[in-house]
């Protein structure tokens, strides 16, 4: 007889569900958030981070499910210490539109010892208390806000300028 040695290598396997609002909210209306981040490995996941960001406009009323500081526009939690495998955490995050229009919630998770980060936006049309379309009440200035936002994002993905090179002569 041969002895054979079998080694069994076990990985944490991280999913994220966003499960967002269906139809439009009206202002003023709370709008519910829940989000599921699932160990689909073989290995408990350590220290997962989660981050939830929302559009301008949109701000966090509260939220359920874990150790957290609500900043403007955004939620941090506190790491989530481990998610055993083949078991899930649900977080669930409320928030208020000041001003109608279509908003951003994006969910960031972020598992260092995995090197992995998993990342899911959902849109949520927010109306006024009139019923009517966002269109007819866009204001010059929540575009002009937009343009400003979109230069701003673009200014930080731009990679530095080298130094110019001096030659004398």
């Amino acid at each position: 007889f041969q002895d054979a040695t079998t080694r069994v290598e076990t990985i944490a396997d991280l999913d994220l569900t966003v499960v967002d609002p269906t139809g439009p909210i009206a202002l003023d209306t709370e709008a519910a958030y829940e989000i599921r981040v699932r160990n689909r490995g073989s290995k408990s996941a350590e220290q997962v981070e989660v981050v939830v960001y929302f559009s301008e406009g949109v701000e966090p009323t509260s939220v359920e499910g874990g150790q957290h500081r609500i900043a403007p526009g955004q939620v941090l939690f506190d790491a989530i210490p481990s998610i055993p495998a083949g078991q899930d955490v649900t977080l669930q995050i409320r928030a208020k539109a000041g001003r109608s229009g279509s908003h951003i919630c994006r969910v960031e998770v972020h598992c260092k010892p995995l090197d992995l980060r998993l990342v899911n936006e959902q849109t949520t049309r927010f109306y006024g208390r009139d019923g009517r379309p966002q269109e007819s009440m866009i204001s010059r200035d929540e575009s002009s806000d937009a343009r400003r936002e979109a230069v701003r994002t673009a200014e930080r993905e731009r990679p530095t300028p080298a130094e110019p090179k001096t030659t004398r002569q």
